[in-house]
């Protein structure tokens, strides 16, 4: 009698881990396809810049920051949720002759303003970056973005459009 106790409990506890595994999995779901929604081009002045036959791109929505990190063979496509909320901006940047590189900034919420610094800045599978106009372009960025009115009130609009 103990052991059909036992048994029926075991089987309440895997029914409920599955149910709640589901639930997890549909929550999942919803807020990927919310996100996928979310383009925050109005939340910047520029978003391209050019340098000589190189063009550097922020990019602005979800799925594009992941599949520049497949793209490129790098982790930076772990980064898209936090990109979504403000707390990192991603900008590719590609050459004529095909090269490319990827580069991260750190924004920092100061009473609901953001202040933008330099992280990363990395080729093909983390190769470090020799293109002089790769170089100059990410310097260019950060510091428009330096002087951009960045703020987590735009970003949040953006999210709820």
């Amino acid at each position: 009698e103990d052991a059909d106790v036992l048994v029926l409990n075991t089987c309440a506890v895997r029914e409920k881990a599955e149910r709640d595994r589901r639930e997890r999995d549909v929550l999942y779901r919803q807020e990927m396809e919310r996100l996928e929604k979310v383009d925050l081009t109005t939340v910047f002045d520029q978003t391209v810049w050019k340098e000589g036959e190189s063009c550097a791109t922020i990019l602005t929505k979800h799925k594009r920051v992941r599949d520049e990190g497949c793209e490129m063979g790098h982790c930076v496509g772990g980064y898209a949720n936090r990109v979504i909320h403000g707390d990192y901006i991603v900008a590719a940047i590609k050459s004529e002759n095909g090269d490319r590189s990827t580069v991260g900034f750190y924004t920092d919420n100061e009473d609901g303003c953001l202040r933008v610094s330099f992280n990363q800045h990395y080729g093909r599978y983390n190769e470090r970056v020799k293109n002089p106009e790769h170089l100059k372009l990410a310097q260019t960025v950060l510091q428009s973005l330096q002087q951009m009115n960045l703020t987590k009130e735009k970003y949040d609009e953006a999210k709820t459009r």
